[in-house]
């Protein structure tokens, strides 16, 4: 009777052990260095808040957890109120390190993968079930990335994909290119990048539009700037035959405004094109 009494006990003491570890959000037997490595996996601590830019590389990883766990013993398991220290100062070591080189670094080979991935969305315009419009999301731009005390983590804009601070006409050219071979019949073809805090907003989007489709295969590219809570048209371009190699090879950018050319209003932020810059337009 005494060792079932005794059993009983050890059996509570136990079992309220683990009522408190789950109230805490701990695994008291857990290796504190695991309790962290899968706390810094939240997207809440990542860029933008999303998990595919969760960096999960030891070389980065590791670093911040000595200096989260540096002045804690680790040969116990630790108490509610260590763990929660511990997790704090993870999160704070890991932004510092994502400003730092090394971080930037890790956070352009997500963003490379990411980029390499786009995530496709279609629609169909219930009127004519015919009409499909196909977007292609690409995540932030790629390049090189920059950190500064005021707007955080940016794009460096320099190299061969940026026009001025902004995505190069033949970056934003060639996705728009590859996706309308991909999708002959979509009416709307649109390429999505973030890019934060640039001049022309938070995310830059292309849309080809197919006119007189599928007779024509003359069109339109839309470059609009989308930064919440609304979307707004910047510049509209001509192509002709769905031939995008004039923005390829450098001959024309996106960035000029075929509105006036083409008789239709012209927005507060389009540029007028120049007579050179006519025959962009016009063809």
């Amino acid at each position: 009777m005494r060792m079932r009494s005794l059993l009983t006990r050890i059996i509570t003491a136990a079992i309220s052990i683990c009522a408190l570890a789950v109230v805490y959000g701990a695994d008291v037997s857990a290796d504190p260095r695991t309790l962290l490595r899968e706390h810094l996996k939240n997207p809440e601590f990542s860029l933008d808040h999303k998990a595919e830019y969760v960096i999960t590389d030891p070389a980065f990883i590791e670093p911040v957890l000595d200096q989260a766990l540096k002045y804690i013993d680790t040969t116990k398991p630790l108490a509610p109120a260590q763990l929660t220290q511990a997790k704090t100062s993870a999160v704070t070591y890991y932004r510092l390190r994502l400003a730092k080189p090394e971080g930037l670094k890790a956070l352009e080979v997500l963003i490379a993968k990411r980029f390499a991935n786009p995530v496709l969305t279609r629609s169909v315009n219930r009127g004519n079930p015919a009409s499909e419009r196909v977007e292609l999301d690409f995540g932030w731009m790629i390049g090189p990335l920059v950190a500064n005390t005021r707007y955080g983590i940016e794009p460096a804009g320099n190299g061969e994909n940026f026009e001025g601070r902004a995505p190069s006409t033949r970056l934003l050219a060639q996705l728009l290119a590859d996706a309308t071979r991909a999708h002959p019949r979509a009416t709307r073809v649109s390429v999505t990048i973030t890019y934060p805090r640039s001049r022309l907003g938070n995310t830059i989007r292309a849309t080809y539009i197919r006119s007189g489709f599928p007779e024509s295969r003359n069109g339109w590219v839309q470059l609009e700037s989308k930064s919440a809570p609304a979307s707004r048209p910047l510049y509209q371009v001509r192509i002709n035959a769905e031939d995008f190699s004039p923005y390829l090879d450098g001959r024309y950018s996106f960035y000029v405004d075929c509105a006036p050319a083409a008789g239709a209003a012209r927005t507060p932020q389009s540029v007028p094109p120049t007579k050179f810059q006519l025959q962009n337009c016009l063809g």
